[in-house]
């Protein structure tokens, strides 16, 4: 069961054993490693009810960090297939060019038409003060 508790993205069952959560930065290089290796760790340890993951956006290395964090919630609205998609389409694009700002509305408006979001409801998301208060 996957649910959302806050800004918390659950994986797994809440009563597992453990809970394990993760704190991580969109325009973190090594979040971004780490996501990688959270693959083998949920396959072993979440979908056999060992453990339950928490990813909990935690933006505070630049501007596009918090934009991104935005933009994930808003892809949220858009439901949990859409989150996945384009959570893992951020963490690529904030790491294709370190010096490169990534995080302007219209790139996040792009990438989620790239990833086959309605891009229209998350550039709405993005500039309503809703989202801002997440």
């Amino acid at each position: 069961a996957r649910a959302v508790l806050g800004e918390r993205l659950w994986r797994g069952r809440e009563s597992a054993p453990v809970q394990v959560v993760v704190f991580f930065d969109y325009d973190c290089p090594h979040c971004r490693t780490f996501e990688r290796d959270l693959a083998g760790f949920e396959r072993e340890y979440v979908a056999t009810g060992r453990a339950s993951l928490s990813l909990v956006n935690y933006p505070f290395l630049s501007n596009d960090s918090w934009r991104g964090a935005r933009a994930a919630l808003c892809a949220f609205d858009q439901g949990l297939p859409a989150f996945e998609r384009y959570h893992h389409a951020l963490l690529a694009l904030s790491g294709e060019n370190p010096f490169r700002t990534w995080g302007a509305r219209d790139d996040l408006a792009k990438l989620a038409q790239e990833e086959k979001l309605d891009a229209e409801a998350l550039a709405r998301c993005l500039n309503s003060a809703a989202s801002e208060a997440r």
